[in-house]
């Protein structure tokens, strides 16, 4: 009896552990063939100054891994140099150019036509094609006068240099290989370094996705230490511009001139790829680490190529100063207010503390119908303030409002586009002394209007509150939005968006702990964004100044279709289509990493199916003869459409696919509700958990592969 209940316990034990895999989060998936790992040797020099290096490489199983010459492999060496002018940085110079025969424009470059031999299998050497005691260097045959000979760039045995190899193409799903190996070949110790940033400062918002080079290049180069073997200033004559410059350049603020013929024009802001702040200097530049031995460069060596790359419009210093000799003078880390990190960070420092000095608190909501009525307290520098017109003049357009939702459990009820209820600050909330108000607003009367009900949860939170902050004050302080101080700067310069704020209660006003179930992660937002703030700028009603998910769902909920044509204005489609096709979908996307990358912005748990929230159909309008009337779809129609459905949602044809759609109908087979006339009938019928929930051999996890992004 006993050996029969031993084996039945064991057969369910079994059984349990069967059935735990199914729709389980892989968090150990098995080795990546495609990781490969290279192991090189000390390069050695020959009598000839031949450079020749053997390595191995490994796949992600430990399998030797066949090198095919013909994936983008392609070698560089260089070492580093010091600056060539006073105040000029370090930098890796080179000993291969595009152009090996003496040409004053030669770029950086790698090479592929020395001698690439294999050993056995997974072993290989590769010999350089030119001796590196002997290259020219490019950057001295435009010398004035000209040289009587060609300099050639001094091997100097004693300094740090560098071997490189790259391989592979993302593009054509060739593994990537991008590695560097450091030494000194006579066996010393460097006596200097230039390692500023590593891969880990990028891949938060690249994921390591490699940068397209145009048609002719294979998307092979993800380290910085690889970019930076092309992109150096080992000849500033060439059109092959430093990495520093290029980092700069594509993530600092973007300007153009409106009119070319006028020279005293105003550089407008046209925008910017960088997801956040471009003062952030740290979200890229971080501590000194075992690979970052400079990190502090940045700080310590300002230069004009660097810091102009940003700086490219008013820039007067680039005539008054055309030598980085004096740039540390004035800008080093010992230069007080005017050092990089102060005018950076610092500066953007104060302005959140200057926006820290105003402080709200939603204390209570109540609703009898029709009325709402809302109290708040409003503090600055930790005093109640006695009227809204003491705070008006510094929000960016004089007022600021409450947006008052409702939740009826399966989400917000009403939207931006019907029946919101928005209580501006400046008209319809009452002083009552020692900073509290009560603030009152009456719900659109009428039969069809939708009301909350008796167990609604009311969500009360901010909006449209862009505040002028003081960044150049010593104390922490908010600056009226119309100081002639702030006449010549830009709103990007000044302009923070108040801390959000919100609440939630029953209708007769007692605190409730609920907050609306979104499917994204704040923090994982953040981890790209760093301070998420959304419709900062632009004209009165439309600089909503949005930083938490509570705000952006007050508008974009299932309930809401987009103003233009087929878009719902959901966030469970908005976001994925815009980061996935930009805004409209206009295919301007600038999305900086992998859209496979689920755990980009959503955590482990929020990206399952079915929807694990925001669960209802989403309102989107689809054409109705010359017109256009809101329909419903069904919800994973919907997460999934904002991707895998080229046409905007209301506008793809179910019976005769465009190019670009033909998904719907795999959709639609298994359960997708397309254009239904309720919520009600959008409902319940989507079986897309059965093969793609988490763990299933084509789950969400599977087919966006989003295993391989975990660090």
């Amino acid at each position: 009896m006993i050996v029969i209940r031993f084996i039945l316990a064991f057969i369910c034990i079994c059984l349990i552990q069967a059935c735990d895999n199914q729709g389980s989060d892989q968090n150990s998936p098995p080795p990546d063939p495609n990781d490969i790992t290279i192991d090189a040797q000390t390069p050695v020099l020959d009598e000839n100054g031949l450079l020749s290096v053997e390595f191995t490489a490994t796949d992600g199983t430990g399998a030797p891994f066949e090198l095919d010459p013909e994936n983008g492999l392609s070698f560089a060496v260089l070492k580093v140099s010091e600056g060539r002018n006073t105040g000029d940085n370090s930098f890796w110079q080179t000993f291969i150019f595009g152009s090996q025969s003496p040409a004053a424009d030669a770029k950086p470059n790698f090479e592929s036509n020395g001698v690439f031999e294999v050993l056995a299998a997974g072993s290989y050497r590769y010999t350089f094609s030119v001796d590196v005691t002997q290259v020219v260097d490019p950057a001295e045959l435009s010398a004035e006068p000209a040289p009587a000979e060609a300099a050639v760039i001094e091997w100097e045995p004693d300094v740090l240099h560098r071997f490189a190899i790259r391989y592979g193409d993302a593009l054509s799903d060739i593994p990537v290989i991008n590695y560097t190996l450091d030494w000194v070949p006579s066996g010393g110790s460097a006596p200097l370094s230039r390692d500023i940033l590593d891969n880990s400062s990028c891949t938060t918002c690249h994921m390591g996705e490699a940068p397209f080079h145009g048609t002719r290049a294979p998307a092979n180069r993800v380290e910085p230490q690889i970019c930076s073997a092309c992109h150096n200033d080992s000849n500033p004559n060439s059109t092959r511009r430093s990495l520093a410059v290029i980092v700069h350049d594509k993530h600092g603020n973007v300007f153009e001139i409106p009119d070319e013929g006028d020279e005293e024009a105003e550089p407008e802001l046209v925008g910017s790829p960088y997801p956040q702040d471009a003062r952030n200097c740290d979200t890229c530049h971080k501590d000194i680490s075992d690979t970052t031995a400079d990190a502090d460069n940045w700080f310590n060596h300002p230069t004009a190529e660097a810091c102009g790359a940003c700086h490219t419009v008013r820039n007067s210093h680039s005539s008054a100063f055309p030598s980085n000799d004096r740039c540390e003078g004035c800008h080093g880390v010992d230069a007080g207010g005017r050092s990089v990190q102060s005018v950076h960070g610092g500066r953007l420092a104060a302005m959140q503390a200057g926006r820290d000095t105003l402080e709200l608190a939603i204390n209570s909501a109540r609703y009898s119908d029709p009325d709402f009525e809302i109290e708040i307290t409003l503090t600055r520098n930790g005093e109640g303030v006695a009227s809204f017109a003491d705070i008006a003049p510094f929000i960016r357009h004089g007022s600021a409002y409450l947006l008052v939702n409702w939740n009826n459990g399966n989400g917000l009820e009403i939207s931006y586009t019907a029946n919101r209820v928005r209580i501006n600050m400046t008209e319809e909330c009452s002083a009552m002394g020692d900073g509290q108000f009560l603030c009152k607003k009456a719900f659109p009367n009428g039969e069809t209007a939708l009301k909350p009900a008796a167990g609604s949860v009311l969500v009360v939170t901010n909006a449209e509150m862009p505040l002028c902050t003081d960044r150049k004050a010593e104390q922490p302080a908010l600056i009226a939005c119309d100081d002639s101080s702030l006449e010549n700067d830009r709103d990007t310069e000044y302009l923070l968006a108040a801390n959000a704020v919100w609440a939630a209660f029953d209708i007769g006003g007692g605190a409730v702990n609920e907050k609306t179930a979104i499917g994204a992660d704040l923090a994982s937002c953040n981890g790209c964004h760093k301070d998420l703030t959304v419709h900062l700028y632009g004209p009165a009603g439309q600089a909503h100044s949005a930083k938490d998910f509570e705000q952006c769902a007050s508008c974009h909920n299932a309930t809401r279709a987009a103003f233009y044509p087929g878009i719902p204005g959901d966030l469970k489609y908005h976001v994925h289509s815009f980061h996935g096709f930009g805004s409209q979908r206009s295919g301007e996307s600038r999305y900086p990493g992998n859209l496979a990358n689920c755990e980009a912005c959503h955590t482990a748990s929020q990206y399952n199916l079915p929807n694990q929230a925001n669960i209802r159909p989403s309102v989107a309008s689809v054409a109705a003869g010359e017109a256009r009337e809101n329909k419903f779809f069904s919800p994973a129609l919907v997460v999934c459409g904002s991707c895998h459905l080229a046409s905007n949602l209301g506008d793809v044809d179910p019976d005769s696919p465009a190019e670009g759609d033909g998904a719907i109908s795999h959709m639609l087979r298994n359960g997708a509700v397309f254009a239904a006339d309720s919520a009600a009938d959008a409902t319940g019928s989507e079986q897309c958990a059965t093969c793609h929930s988490v763990g299933q051999d084509v789950g969400v996890d599977v087919v966006h592969d989003v295993y391989r992004f975990r660090q």
